[in-house]
């Protein structure tokens, strides 16, 4: 078979898998040459298909076990970003990203971890994480400094890229004809290909050879400028955690008290529990005590004795189903003893790229010079009596004490809020208000949404939307912040394509809220979020996760069950 044959992908991944399987006894009789060189030969051949060139990769990790080779990861993560790409629209990506194991960058991680290398760790779980969002990222990337200088290939990566994200939201591929499908998808590769060429061409410019290379640890550590970053790895091998600071390497937490499977029964009770009508009480109790013993007490143990004083911010990175567990929460829950939210202030992040302002929506730090409004412009959608829907008694309540506490807001009530004027009023406004119902779907979590009066706004609706100095999100809707469990790692909801959209900070809900409590919660939030304006200072979006932290304490001492208040979650700055 001539060298450049695309089956000989193939053929080198079987002489490499007998090779390493039957080497002893073939060595006896002949040279043989080394099994990872042709495991690597049969990822990296130019004419193979990706599909057989990843299969090569997968039969590699699991061929090469003792020791394990960190190379055959990173080829594996490599090639499944680029095997994904293949596909035009994000709903068909989603799909086949179904196909690929889910665990293979927290094995990555883990066997980093074991060696002692903690920024590649971190550096493998930014890598093999989110794929949909980070490709999705790409086409969006700052350019500044490459338009300063070569305005004109800026000027072609911009056009390419909004060619390409606009393949990435079609819905041809979902409903068009078969041969209207074909076309789309032809015109998508020849413009995936000018693309790739043109991303060549920029690394091989003068300070842009890592132009959208995956991002390096003296990167990702400024995810943890206004806080500690706490990353969670739950692999079959070893589970951990991370903590990322500011100054300084990264820390271990081992957690050896912690397996996968043991998550998965935790993730698995949680569900179940919080799907059935919010009167498993009991279990989820359980589930918050599990999480403090096991995960999240040697951790504050850790933080404290890294000197992070009580009070502080954290941020939870969390991978595997521990996405869709309420860590914000956890603790004792017995006596007077301290729970983990009278500790520390918890937000959460899909990436550490989000809050390392990496990107052009990424979070604003603290210290910068981010521009904050004295009184910002904000969006009220409510929908108390959404067709098709059942009425929501609280809504005009909670209508009515925003209001209050912000007069000039802007609202769409009822069959005002059609999703034509929602995307209008969010490209004109920094903060959004959502009190209506909401909707995740498990099976297509792009078809996820907000009810609105003519029509569901649903994730792409959203994605497409390109909302120029978006800040603040309140998602007073079920659901709003659900993660998809047939790949958490992917962290597909409501709240995280509101922060592609470019929304620094957003509030929202793990699965069904109690009516009763947005109210309360939206009072608390934006009485302290406007504490400030009294005195001729201006409103930060940046202290919502303080003021969520506030309002479920309200919450609390009103006696509102563990089930409810648990409910509200924060992400990003």
């Amino acid at each position: 078979m001539p060298s450049a044959h695309h089956l000989q992908v193939v053929c080198l991944s079987s002489l490499a898998w007998i090779y390493a399987k039957h080497g002893k006894v073939l060595k006896a009789h002949h040279e043989l040459p080394d099994s990872s060189a042709l495991f690597e030969k049969a990822c990296d051949h130019p004419t193979g298909t990706l599909k057989f060139r990843l299969d090569a990769a997968q039969e590699w990790i699991s061929t090469l076990q003792d020791p394990p080779s960190l190379q055959a990861y990173r080829h594996f993560l490599k090639l499944a970003d680029q095997y994904l790409l293949l596909r035009p629209s994000i709903t068909s990506r989603h799909q086949l990203i179904r196909s690929i194991p889910d665990e293979i960058a927290l094995d990555a991680a883990a066997i980093a971890i074991e060696t002692g290398e903690l920024k590649t760790a971190v550096e493998l779980l930014e890598q093999g994480r989110t794929l949909i969002w980070s490709q999705m990222n790409r086409y969006r990337t700052p350019l500044d400094e490459l338009q300063t200088a070569h305005p004109e290939l800026a000027a072609r990566f911009t056009r390419l890229s909004q060619l390409l994200e606009n393949s990435a939201t079609s819905e041809i591929f979902k409903d068009g004809s078969k041969l209207t499908v074909e076309e789309e998808a032809t015109k998508y590769r020849k413009i995936a290909e000018e693309w790739s060429d043109v991303v060549d061409q920029i690394r091989q410019l003068d300070g842009f050879h890592t132009f959208l290379h995956p991002p390096q640890y003296s990167h990702l550590r400024l995810s943890s400028r206004d806080g500690p970053v706490i990353l969670l790895n739950a692999s079959s091998k070893r589970c951990d955690a991370i903590i990322i600071l500011e100054q300084g390497d990264p820390v271990l937490v081992p957690l050896p008290d912690t397996e996968r499977s043991d998550i998965h029964g935790v993730a698995t009770k949680f569900y179940v529990a919080t799907e059935a009508g919010l009167n498993e009480r009991h279990q989820i109790l359980g589930v918050l005590r599990s999480l403090w013993d096991n995960i999240v007490l040697p951790v504050v143990n850790k933080l404290q004795e890294l000197n992070v004083a009580s009070g502080s911010r954290i941020w939870w990175c969390p991978t595997y189903l521990l996405a869709m567990l309420p860590i914000h929460a956890a603790g004792p829950h017995r006596g007077n003893k301290l729970n983990l939210c009278d500790i520390y202030l918890s937000s959460y992040t899909p990436t550490l790229s989000t809050l390392a302002g990496l990107g052009q929506n990424a979070v604003s730090p603290k210290g910068d010079q981010a521009r904050l409004d004295l009184d910002p412009r904000i969006l009220v959608v409510a929908q108390p009596d959404t067709p098709g829907q059942v009425h929501i008694p609280c809504v005009k309540e909670e209508l009515s004490i925003i209001q209050k506490q912000i007069p000039g807001a802007m609202v769409l009530l009822s069959e005002e809020g059609t999703c034509d004027r929602v995307i209008a009023g969010l490209k004109t406004h920094n903060w959004v208000h959502f009190t209506c119902h909401g909707s995740q779907n498990y099976e297509d979590p792009f078809a996820s949404s907000f009810r609105l009066h003519d029509k569901p706004l649903n994730l792409l609706d959203i994605i497409e939307a390109r909302v120029p100095n978006a800040e603040f999100a309140f998602l007073s809707a079920c659901h709003s912040a659900a993660t998809d469990i047939g790949r958490p790692d992917e962290t597909i909801h409501l709240a995280a394509a509101l922060q592609f959209t470019g929304f620094r900070s957003v509030i929202g809900t793990m699965y069904a809220m109690a009516d009763i409590d947005g109210p309360i919660v939206a009072e608390e939030v934006y009485k302290h979020m406007y504490r400030q304006k009294e005195k001729g200072e201006s409103v930060d979006y940046r202290d919502a996760a303080e003021a969520l932290s506030i309002a479920t304490r309200r919450l609390r001492e009103n006696g509102v069950p563990v089930e409810r208040w648990i409910n509200f979650v924060h992400f990003g700055a």
